[in-house]
């Protein structure tokens, strides 16, 4: 993956997929990202999460929700 890689985004592993039937070699493996952010965290997970925040400022428009990264993580954390 690259750095960055948003939820959505979608890769292709040439030659990493299924055999193909009835010729030689494999097909393409698709990988869709799926961005996991955690609901628990420790005092020292969530203040590090917060001075991230600080450190990157403000993101882009998350594709899917049109909600910002950093406000999908606040409404997680109850703030």
């Amino acid at each position: 993956m690259q750095p960055g890689t948003q939820t959505g985004a979608v890769y292709r592993l040439r030659g990493k997929g299924l055999p193909r039937v009835g010729e030689g070699g494999r097909g393409d493996l698709h990988v869709r990202v799926h961005v996991w952010t955690p609901t628990k965290l420790t005092a020292e997970q969530r203040a590090l999460l917060e001075q991230l925040a600080k450190v990157e400022g403000s993101p882009s428009a998350d594709e899917h929700t049109g909600k910002k990264f950093w406000e999908q993580l606040r409404q997680a954390f109850g703030r």
